[in-house]
């Protein structure tokens, strides 16, 4: 499915009467398979898997969780972290104040903000629905996290947090409705995600401080996906400046009414247009696996490299002889080829299961012997090594370990184990985590037993899954 546009929010916002506004909102995590620095460019495409990681928010009036608080504040509570924050919000002008002498968390705060600065422009009752106030639980699964709440997989905690509390706060103020009841809306109408992806991408892009790729926040919302982004000239040519990025020295972020009707009309703008998702899965018996490597990189460094070395590329008019454009060709091949094998799988079901079963206890080499399937999977197999291969190449280039020795060591070791598919450095690569498919459950058996013997690699507890947002059908916020 190719993204929709939504509907205005002054339209959704008629959804409120049907609503309850507590609710339990959660995200996915990702893991980006194809396109990895390529996707930071808006015409190349990338291969993005949503997992059962999820960042769930629990909002609800205060008095739900026996607190005490005050009209106008907003009380986020994140016990994983050991963190509160309190926060004031106010309307002439729309603003954000943070009380006392917390520490900032950049994330919560522009995903609070924005959501308020676009409720603002829509809710006419705004005010009143926030003289209760509101308190926020956060909590991540541990596949986020695998040592400590500091440690990180690389799984997009920081964009599916945003997407959620944005998500939340959209919905506690009356502007969209998320619910768990299908008869109401069994899957999340395209406007209600639209209007989430727009708002918690800006708000996302202001807590980085820099325009990324989009595609962790873009899996956030609608789950796995073939990604194209959009114009990043889009967000950068539309600022709408804060208090605090205009130098106050008040712990309080602001915008006047105008900025609220002038954010409500970016959020809305057909220029979101320019990029394209089209959901997709794993065909049947494919199983993603994802290791933690016990290393660790520093991504910002790696592709700050990266981007100055296609930038001189680009100026010398050798990109399009370089590496860049035969990892952009093999990334177009490989999404092509695996959506046939999606559309195979579901047309020949029964020849699709019997081949891959037969696969799964055979290694790439013996493939192409077991009829159409077979061949579609060495090719998948054969691609992706290339691809491998050219980001190797490009690290060589730009002085990266984007696929580090150590890393290229265990990948081979991993392909020669019957019924494995593809195996790979995430994202941005480095020492942070490695990516496996299998094509059976015996292959992924094969797969642990190799890492336990490495003593380098954990098994991170994760499955791929399609959902992106979603609504929890738990009343009690998640522990």
């Amino acid at each position: 499915r190719v993204m929709e546009q939504h509907k205005r929010g002054d339209e959704v916002a008629n959804q409120e009467e049907k609503c309850s506004p507590s609710v339990v909102v959660s995200s996915s995590g990702k893991v980006l398979a194809v396109g990895g620095y390529l996707i930071t460019v808006a015409e190349n495409v990338g291969l993005v898997f949503a997992v059962n990681a999820r960042l769930y928010v629990h909002i609800a009036p205060s008095s739900s969780f026996h607190g005490h608080a005050t009209q106008n504040q907003i009380t986020v509570h994140s016990p994983q972290f050991g963190t509160i924050h309190h926060y004031t919000a106010n309307w002439t002008p729309v603003a954000l104040v943070l009380q006392g002498q917390e520490t900032h968390n950049a994330f919560v705060e522009n995903a609070l903000f924005y959501a308020l600065l676009y409720a603002s422009a829509v809710q006419p009752h705004i005010d009143k629905i926030l003289r209760q106030p509101i308190t926020i639980h956060v909590r991540g699964d541990p596949a986020f996290y695998p040592t400590t709440p500091e440690s990180k997989t690389g799984l997009g905690s920081s964009a599916a947090l945003v997407t959620a509390v944005v998500a939340a706060v959209l919905h506690y103020l009356g502007v969209i409705c998320i619910t768990a009841d299908p008869r109401m809306d069994p899957d999340l109408t395209q406007a209600t995600r639209r209007l989430v992806h727009n708002v918690a991408q800006y708000a996302h892009y202001k807590a980085q401080g820099k325009i990324g790729s989009g595609f962790d926040v873009s899996a956030a919302v609608y789950g796995s996906q073939v990604f194209k982004r959009f114009r990043p000239q889009f967000l950068a040519s539309h600022q709408f400046v804060t208090s605090t990025e205009a130098g106050s020295t008040e712990n309080c972020v602001s915008s006047h009414v105008e900025g609220a009707q002038a954010f409500r009309a970016f959020i809305h703008s057909d220029q979101w247009n320019s990029g394209s998702v089209e959901t997709t899965w794993l065909p049947p018996g494919l199983q993603l696996m994802l290791g933690d490597v016990r290393g660790g990189t520093k991504t910002p460094l790696l592709v700050a490299k990266v981007t100055a070395w296609m930038s001189h590329l680009q100026e010398q008019g050798l990109l399009d002889t370089s590496v860049w454009q035969v990892l952009a060709d093999a990334n177009k091949r490989f999404v092509a080829l695996f959506q046939r094998l999606c559309q195979i799988a579901q047309e020949q079901a029964d020849n699709y299961r019997l081949q891959r079963a037969i696969c799964s206890e055979l290694t790439p080499t013996k493939w192409r012997n077991e009829g159409e399937i077979g061949e579609m999977f060495a090719q998948l197999h054969d691609t992706f090594l290339g691809i491998r291969k050219g980001l190797k190449q490009m690290g060589a280039e730009t002085g990266t370990d984007i696929e580090p020795d150590s890393q290229t060591q265990l990948l081979n070791k991993l392909l020669e184990i019957p019924g494995v598919l593809l195996a790979g450095v995430p994202g941005a690569g480095g020492m942070d985590a490695l990516f496996v498919i299998t094509l059976s459950e015996a292959a992924s058996g094969r797969v642990k037993d190799e890492w336990e013997k490495s003593g380098v690699v954990s098994p991170v507890m994760l499955q791929q899954d399609d959902t992106g947002l979603t609504c929890s059908t738990t009343p009690s916020h998640p522990h």
